[in-house]
């Protein structure tokens, strides 16, 4: 009944359809694509029902913008670390790169978050050609830390 009944939240429609894959029925954000954007939802959800506390998992390199958010709406929450990201890539994964290249100029390169960003960056000098690939990011947080991290721009987003 938990799963039928307890309200949870995700970050655009994928991670609302991998909830839903979980067996939650009660899921909102589909429409959503940030946590920016998440947050109005979340919050308007709450003063419908006056829930006594709203439960927030996170990683441990999450942004602020959701218990900004949660605060500026006067909205009690309980933020709880539930993983930790570990940056830069294994000796396993450094030679499965190198087996894989070399890169070029015409190769794409997928990033997910500003940590993935981080840890490309540390691989360009290592990995034959990582610099020249094309970068594809998701969302505007990882197209942001590719600027700032890398000094390029996400040719896709």
């Amino acid at each position: 009944a938990l799963l039928e009944n307890f309200p949870v939240f995700g970050v655009g429609p994928k991670t609302c359809k991998a909830l839903r894959e979980l067996g939650f029925k009660n899921v909102q954000g589909d429409h959503t694509g940030s946590a920016a954007a998440l947050g109005p939802v979340i919050i308007e959800f709450c003063q419908q029902c006056s829930p006594s506390t709203v439960l927030f998992l996170r990683g441990d390199k999450a942004l602020d913008i959701l218990p900004n958010l949660f605060a500026e709406a006067a909205l009690p929450f309980e933020s709880v670390v539930t993983y930790n990201t570990i940056e830069g890539a294994s000796e396993g994964a450094l030679k499965r790169l190198e087996k894989a290249g070399p890169f070029s100029a015409s190769d794409w390169v997928c990033l997910f978050s500003p940590s993935g960003v981080r840890s490309l960056a540390s691989l360009r000098q290592a990995v034959p050609g990582f610099a020249e690939l094309k970068k594809f990011s998701i969302g505007k947080t990882t197209s942001g830390a590719i600027e700032k991290e890398l000094n390029e721009t996400a040719e896709a987003a």
